[in-house]
């Protein structure tokens, strides 16, 4: 039996603790080199990122991780100051500790951030300054440091979120209101959308809120222009909603959201309230929607083209009300107009009083024509505050084609002190299937030149309050009047002359002054009825009186008069040829009554059946 050779086990044993203690070394030594070189730290999100405070500086941070391809680096909570421009690459993340703990200040001699060619992502960090190139979408006012408070003024921090943008969307905390003391410019390029989350902002000063400013400076949409494809590629449809401005009460100052240059621009489901004016257009713009807004309480008008070259619109589904004008065209070049299913409203901002519902203007300097205006299913309404007509269509200029192809179609017209809709030199005009309820003048008024008037299948009745509903309609012209239809209306319970046609000898504009000239005149299957109230003064209930009458057709008309009623229908002129007077009826009238002053039947006018 051998022996154990203890000397040789007791080796064995030493030389294992040997490699044993040696293999832990080298584990420790591999450990401290792997901590030493990755500095790794964790956020509170528990996502492994570079520290900032592992670095020199800032820009030495970014730098060692752009060449890494990009990452994240945490801000732990802190104010950081930046004095120079720092070169942020793709790729590369900030991120703060979130709550408004981790505040980057710029106080670079340029105000921005970053350097020019340089692009910057960043979340839970807030900016006091400007940044170039945000590639945060959205971006937020609250992160350059909007407060919302309604007592600080956010201008500023709005100003930069603005400028920060690369085609991103600026989004609104719900139910902060932002005061904005000096205006807000948008560019369309870096700001695509507005998205208000029902957020306010509150204008003190009479100032523009929100500027919006696009590139287009030309006229025209064409797929075939450069600019446009330039501008499509880039801008095209910006979106500004569900956002309330308004001024502090009773201020009544500036001016909600201005638009220029814009291509594509959507307005919709905002509030503006309390202010000098709610929406303006200037310069060129085109393919503008505006709809489901609430505009309301505004001194001056909801919405205001202004001197602009504007084509392409929708203005549907909106109500606008306590207004001087709710829709103001004023000495524009517009076209391709659509005014379809809006609760248009007056009342009048409340200092001002209403003047009209819809006016457009072009005055003797205007540049602008204003042609395919269509006006369908609104309700347009004064509980008589309209000091002027609720629909005026005002060229001064005598150049019919200037203001033309005109579209009013199912609308309810009510409760204006003036008339329910005007015209100065208009043509090709269509008025149909509208009803006209209480207007306290005159419905329709024509001045001046009118070519291409049809006037077909509406409705017309009085009694709304303390309308007397004076008349259906009041044409005076010193120029030619031709191609009028005026057929298939019922006229109910007026209290004053059914139609008036006269010479205007007296106008103060010289080019307007002179006698009125009818070539081409259809009034036929019309039902007219005169309140039983009314006391008339002996005026005819028509009465139509030119220097020269050729082509007329009154026909099939029906006219109900009233116990005091002396005199029915008078068409007289200095000459009248190629015209028909037959089958037209007057009843009800005072006993004894001259129901009509007609001309002569000749050869060439025929005056027959009239009863």
């Amino acid at each position: 039996m051998k022996t154990l050779d203890t000397e040789k086990i007791r080796g064995l044993i030493m030389k294992k603790k040997m490699v044993y203690v040696a293999s832990l070394f080298l584990l420790i030594i591999a450990m401290m080199y792997v901590l030493n070189t990755k500095k790794t730290t964790r956020t509170p999100l528990e996502e492994y990122v570079y520290n900032v405070n592992d670095f020199q500086s800032i820009q030495a941070a970014i730098t060692y991780v752009s060449k890494k391809s990009g990452g994240k680096i945490y801000f732990p909570p802190n104010k950081y100051e930046i004095k120079e421009e720092l070169d942020i690459r793709e790729g590369v993340e900030l991120i703060g500790a979130g709550r408004n703990q981790t505040t980057i200040s710029v106080s670079t001699p340029s105000g921005y951030l970053n350097r020019e060619g340089s692009a910057v992502k960043f979340s839970d960090i807030k900016v006091n300054g400007k940044v170039r190139n945000c590639l945060n979408s959205p971006i937020s006012p609250e992160d350059f440091g909007a407060l919302g408070d309604a007592k600080t003024d956010d201008s500023l921090a709005f100003q930069n979120a603005a400028n920060s943008g690369n085609g991103s969307v600026l989004e609104l905390e719900e139910g902060k209101r932002y005061l904005i003391k000096d205006t807000v410019t948008i560019d369309i390029e870096k700001i695509k959308m507005i998205n208000g989350n029902n957020s306010y902002l509150v204008l003190e000063e009479d100032i523009i809120g929100l500027k919006l400013l696009g590139s287009k400076e030309t006229k025209g949409a064409s797929p075939n222009s450069e600019q446009n494809n330039l501008i499509a590629e880039k801008e095209f449809m910006p979106i500004v909603s569900n956002l309330q401005i308004y001024s502090k009460s009773d201020s009544y100052v500036g001016t909600g959201i201005q638009a220029e240059g814009t291509f594509g621009l959507i307005i919709k489901n905002n509030h503006l309230y309390n202010l000098k004016t709610g929406i303006e257009f200037i310069g060129y713009n085109r393919n503008v929607i505006i709809e489901n807004n609430q505009i309301w309480n505004i001194r001056n008008y909801g919405i205001h083209w202004n001197k602009v070259n504007l084509h392409q619109q929708i203005i549907e589904n909106n109500h606008i009300s306590f207004t001087k004008k709710n829709l103001f065209f004023e000495d524009s070049d517009v076209h391709n107009i659509h005014i379809i299913g809006n609760d248009l409203e007056g009342g009048g901002g409340e200092q001002e009083g209403n003047e009209n519902s819809i006016h457009f203007l072009l005055t003797d300097n205007s540049l602008g024509d204003m042609s395919q205006i269509q006006i369908i299913g609104n309700s347009i309404e004064e509980h008589l505050a309209a000091t002027s007509s609720l629909i005026k269509f005002e060229n001064h200029t005598d150049d019919t084609s200037k203001m033309q192809i005109i579209e009013i179609t199912g609308n309810e017209l009510s409760g204006s002190k003036s008339n329910a809709i005007e015209f100065w030199n208009s043509s090709n005009v269509t008025i149909n299937g509208n009803n006209f309820y209480g207007n306290q003048d005159d419905n329709i008024k024509i001045l001046h030149k009118a070519t291409g008037f049809n006037i077909m299948g509406n409705s017309f009745s009085g009694n709304l309050e303390a309308a007397s509903n004076k008349g259906f309609l009041f044409l005076k012209s010193g120029l030619e009047v031709n191609n009028i239809i005026i057929y298939a209306n019922t006229i109910d319970n007026l209290h004053g002359p059914v139609i008036q046609m006269k010479d205007n000898p007296d106008d103060p504009n010289a080019k307007f002054r002179g006698r009125l000239f009818i070539d081409g005149m259809n009034i036929s299957n019309n039902i007219f009825t005169i309140a039983e109230d009314y006391q008339s003064n002996g005026e005819y209930l028509v009465d139509i009186e030119a220097h020269s009458i050729a082509g007329l057709v009154y026909t099939n008309n029906q006219l109900k008069g009233c116990s005091t009623c002396e005199n029915g229908t008078r068409i007289t002129a200095n000459s009248i040829n190629h015209s028909i007077i037959n089958k037209n009826m007057i009843y009800n009238v005072k006993e004894g009554a001259n129901k009509y002053k007609l001309p002569e039947s000749t050869q060439d006018v025929i005056v027959s059946e009239n009863r």
